[in-house]
């Protein structure tokens, strides 16, 4: 059986889960049917089906707490809640809205210790990204900080962890026009280095391309790896996967 883009992608981002609160090795990873249910599944290697979670609208990404007990699961944009996952039930601990005037934007992280975890979201009103601090247990924003660009998507720990990667993809979009991309002509993604504890911009680097806007990041032993998007002419020849190592370049 072929794959599609999407389900190859969606295979590609199951969390791989492995640990002394799961029972055995497991994969989570958001789905939906061609009705437009939408689940949290998690499953294990062979595909037999652990738990089916519905979820308030399409998620993306399920982040893995540090203990391995619970999964934090942002909803792709224009999404608004966002759902807590017990991994040794699959039972729904917890939900949480973004602010007035604010969606989530796919992507989420624990701190190392597990006590708090970061969160991408999008300030549509004020066309800025937007990284909100939360309790890892009730979901309470505990603080928030500028993404240092538009469109955050992925967000990811720099190694050493204190300083959080940030992919900022440019792109201004609005949930009244879901599909619709507002500044292609004009956007400028980066990738934004932040120190964790104040929010403070450590570091930009931008693409050599205005419109390769910058998506899904993977830390390594020395930097993370950058995937992008390219919005422009598909003829184009554009890079589309870089490395970042904290000194301004890609």
């Amino acid at each position: 059986m072929g794959f599609s883009r999407r389900q190859a992608f969606a295979a590609g981002c199951a969390a791989l889960l492995a640990g002394a609160a799961a029972p055995r090795s497991m994969f989570l990873s958001a789905a939906s049917t061609a009705a437009g249910q939408c689940f949290a599944v998690a499953f294990d290697g062979a595909g037999a089906e652990a738990f089916r979670l519905p979820l308030p609208g399409r998620g993306h990404q399920a982040a893995i707490s540090p203990q391995r007990r619970v999964a934090f699961m942002a909803p792709r944009r224009p999404g608004r809640r966002a759902t807590l996952i017990d991994l040794a039930t699959g039972r729904q601990l917890a939900v949480c809205d973004a602010a007035p005037g604010r969606h989530f934007y796919g992507h989420a992280v624990y701190a190392p210790d597990g006590e708090h975890l970061f969160a991408t979201e999008n300030d549509y009103e004020g066309a800025r990204g937007v990284i909100t601090a939360r309790r890892s247990d009730t979901l309470e924003v505990v603080a928030e900080f500028d993404s240092g660009g538009v469109g955050p998507h992925e967000l990811t720990w720099f190694p050493g962890g204190r300083r959080l990667a940030v992919a900022n993809g440019g792109i201004r979009t609005h949930p009244d026009q879901p599909r619709r991309k507002l500044n292609l002509p004009e956007m400028q993604p980066n990738l934004t280095l932040l120190d964790a504890a104040s929010g403070r911009i450590v570091d930009q680097a931008l693409p050599q391309q205005r419109q390769a806007g910058i998506r899904h990041l993977a830390a390594t032993g020395d930097g993370v790896v950058a995937a992008m998007q390219y919005e422009g002419p598909p003829a184009d020849d554009v890079p589309i996967v870089a490395m970042y190592r904290g000194d301004g370049a890609l």
